[in-house]
């Protein structure tokens, strides 16, 4: 799916991130450089965008908890915090959410979870960065979700899960379980992104490359591609252990970027049909 839900393009030097339900749009030079252990789930985490000089956005977020002092709503928990921010800082109020423009921090809240976003050395920006924060929370509050980072785009079902993150230099993945279909079991999906493809290629085309270095196909004897400039697509209808799948994998070599993008999706079915 390419933007089902049309959320708007990000302005010229930004990218689109999305992640868990929430997308941001930030400069291309703001990679994410932290994750929380935590982060795999919706309920609670911490993400960090930096640039060449240090983080330059956080976003915490977690499903509040019914305390005496914090109520388990999180609209209720957003006007707590606030109005106990108020009395030390200037909070205004914009589009919903409570920006404390001096601290570059702002406050929101989507129908399950309390959000933070803080912008420390760049003040200026929180505003713009709220604003299409929650515009696009909005749109994705009954999904698809979008989930973008270093070049990883795909719009999932709001309840796939994410099983594993791993971003080291070079090659960046996150692994999905997705929901159970009716008379067969949960699918996956992987999302991944390769830097110095001219190195890993070494002048193979994508077919040769994924063949004999790519184990999501290399696994899986047979199938059929579809080829064409810097893309290639491989089916296969799979039986290991006793188990049908139907396999997927696209793969994208972006000669600009250096970069190669591949996603596998995997179905189990009774017939071999997905």
């Amino acid at each position: 799916m390419e933007n089902p839900l049309e959320l708007p393009a990000p302005a010229a030097g930004h990218q689109r991130i999305g992640w868990g339900g929430f997308a941001l749009a930030l400069p291309v030079n703001w990679n994410l450089s932290l994750l929380s252990a935590a982060a795999k789930m919706a309920r609670e985490g911490l993400l960090v965008f930096s640039d060449l000089r240090g983080p330059a956005l956080e976003v915490r977020w977690k499903t509040p908890r019914r305390l005496k002092v914090l109520p388990a709503d999180p609209q209720k928990a957003l006007a707590h915090s606030s109005k106990q921010l108020s009395r030390k800082h200037k909070v205004e109020t914009v589009d919903g959410a409570h920006i404390l423009r001096s601290r570059g921090m702002a406050l929101a809240a989507d129908s399950k979870r309390l959000f933070e976003l803080h912008c420390p050395r760049a003040p200026e920006q929180i505003e713009t960065i709220t604003r299409d924060f929650l515009a696009a929370m909005r749109l994705m509050a009954r999904g698809p979700w979008l989930w973008a980072v270093y070049g990883m785009s795909a719009w999932l079902p709001k309840d796939a899960r994410l099983r594993n993150a791993s971003l080291r230099a070079g090659d960046c993945r996150l692994e999905f379980t997705l929901p159970a279909a009716a008379e067969s079991g949960p699918g996956r999906v992987t999302l991944a992104v390769f830097s110095l493809a001219h190195q890993i290629l070494h002048n193979r085309p994508l077919k040769t490359w994924a063949l004999e270095d790519l184990a999501q196909v290399r696994d899986h004897p047979g199938g059929t591609w579809e080829e064409s400039d810097h893309q290639a697509t491989w089916r296969v209808h799979s039986l290991k252990l006793g188990r049908k799948s139907t396999c997927e994998t696209c793969i994208r070599h972006d000669p600009v970027a250096n970069r190669i993008h591949w996603t596998h999706v995997e179905h189990p079915s009774k017939n071999g049909q997905p």
